[in-house]
């Protein structure tokens, strides 16, 4: 199951994001907030998600902040992401301990990559 979320002006990240709602991938397109990143780390936290897609996305400071999905656990099924190509700068532990994660599409627009984002 995919959850398509298309964010407009006003609405946020957590808006889409139901308790009761299981997916196994989630889509973002529309501008993402840090708050926004934030709220799909906690929703992340529930471990069932394989799949981040935000390609689709204008994210806030044209980066993805520190630890957005870092240490959400050891256990956690995120097995791939991919960035969107207006992205200059990946904050540090951005990826960090995500133990199933085997594939981060980073696009070439990248100029920097926060210490310890995959550690």
């Amino acid at each position: 199951v995919i959850l398509e979320i298309e964010l407009g002006k006003g609405q946020a990240v957590a808006d889409f994001l139901d308790a009761g709602y299981s997916a196994d991938s989630i889509a973002v397109r529309g501008t993402m907030t840090t708050d926004d990143f934030y709220a799909l780390r906690t929703y992340l936290l529930r471990g069932h998600v394989r799949g981040l897609d935000l390609r689709g996305v204008n994210a806030e400071n044209d980066s993805i902040p520190g630890k957005a999905f870092g240490y959400i656990h050891f256990q956690n099924a995120l097995r791939y992401v991919r960035l969107p190509q207006s992205i200059r700068k990946i904050g540090p532990h951005a990826f960090a301990a995500l133990t199933n994660l085997r594939h981060v599409e980073i696009p070439n627009s990248v100029v920097s990559i926060g210490t310890e984002c995959y550690r």
